[in-house]
């Protein structure tokens, strides 16, 4: 993990956050409810104010190759174990409505304000979303031209999926 503006204080709440990942996503739980989610949404939308473009983003996996690429991690340890490659940057600007974002070199920005705010289960469920990204999957940028993107999209079904892991919470209000 690569970690930058992250303080001490900060650095304690990020490695509890980063212990429940750990410990969600390895559990006989985590792995039943991907395996046994309803139907991941592979397809994008291009929002404009003339237009609405649709992409499906390929390759389509089932809800076991799913699991089996979040699992699998971006390294594999000379003992089998793997890992996920993070690279977390801990920015001051005010992301408004969005908790953070992912760029197009795996870098993941969350917003101070957020990361203050969140609880350790919150953040937790927000560096899985954009683990997702980091491993290639997607969702619409706009919520108002895709309605199915805040609960069957991957990045958004695994937060969902982790955060009721963690919490028993239907954050997302997402009947499966």
């Amino acid at each position: 993990m690569q970690s930058d503006n992250y303080l001490r204080a900060n650095l304690d709440k990020l490695s509890r956050t980063l212990a429940l990942i750990e410990q969600v996503m390895n559990s006989p739980a985590f792995a039943t409810s991907v395996t046994n989610f309803n139907t991941f949404s592979f397809v994008t939308y291009d929002c404009g104010l003339l237009r609405r473009t649709t992409s499906t983003q390929l390759p389509v996996y089932t809800n076991i190759e799913v699991l089996a690429i979040l699992l699998k991690g971006h390294s594999t340890n000379p003992d089998g174990t793997t890992n996920m490659d993070l690279k977390l940057v801990l920015s001051n600007d005010n992301g408004g409505d969005v908790v953070g974002e992912t760029d197009t070199n795996n870098v993941t920005t969350t917003y101070m304000d957020w990361f203050n705010s969140d609880s350790e289960a919150e953040l937790a469920a927000h560096y899985v979303h954009e683990y997702c990204h980091t491993l290639g999957f997607q969702h619409s940028w706009k919520r108002h031209c895709d309605r199915l993107r805040d609960c069957y999209s991957v990045p958004y079904a695994i937060q969902h999926l982790l955060e009721n892991q963690l919490t028993g919470a239907n954050t997302g209000n997402c009947v499966y």
